[in-house]
């Protein structure tokens, strides 16, 4: 059996928000699982507002898994039998300082759930001190970056890398994260019981 092969898969996968960066993630991620040879369908991705339910600035781990999973209950209610996809940034403190963090949620035309997060880093001192006093991560780093719009564009990800990577693909990393679990799922051939 090919690993690589997605069965059953339904032609719209809606994402819970019109967010570009977000939209443009899911569709790099199915790009490139078409590049690695995945066998799934032409996908058109529906871009819906919902309510994440969190607070505007996710404030750890937890909250921001949260709004990445009410937005895709959102979505499964009005389409049951479809992909959903909940993207949400946010914030984590650990002893190093405050972390960029964003996490996804796939439920999948059977309401199973797969969940991931992606990559972290280290917001500059100065930012954190301003979410720190209740502002949003979108807000300081316009201030920080004299940029307008960074949360449409290339996020405090890109910025903070100097472009190396953006909010896009670091939001497509996590759905290709979100794509693969539901594949090895699928799969069917790792199993514990089976040694």
């Amino acid at each position: 059996m090919d690993r690589r092969k997605a069965r059953n898969m339904q032609e719209e996968i809606y994402v819970g928000s019109r967010n570009q960066a977000k939209l443009k993630a899911v569709e790099l991620a199915i790009q490139e699982l078409k590049q690695k040879g995945v066998d799934m369908p032409t996908f058109q991705v529906i871009g819906v507002d919902v309510p994440s339910g969190v607070a505007a600035q996710p404030y750890s781990d937890e909250e921001t898994i949260s709004g990445a999973l009410n937005r895709c209950l959102e979505l499964k209610k009005n389409y049951p039998a479809s992909l959903c996809i909940g993207l949400e940034g946010g914030v984590q403190r650990n002893h190093e300082g405050l972390f960029v963090c964003n996490w996804g949620v796939l439920l999948d035309e059977h309401g199973k759930k797969y969940v991931a997060s992606g990559a972290r880093v280290k917001l500059p001192e100065e930012v954190a001190e301003g979410l720190d006093n209740g502002k949003e991560l979108s807000e300081m780093m316009e201030l920080y970056s004299k940029r307008k719009d960074i949360r449409s564009k290339e996020g405090a990800i890109g910025i903070l890398t100097e472009g190396l990577l953006d909010r896009s693909t670091m939001f497509a990393q996590v759905t290709l994260l979100l794509f693969g679990q539901k594949l090895h799922a699928q799969d069917g051939a790792y199993s514990v019981a089976k040694m």
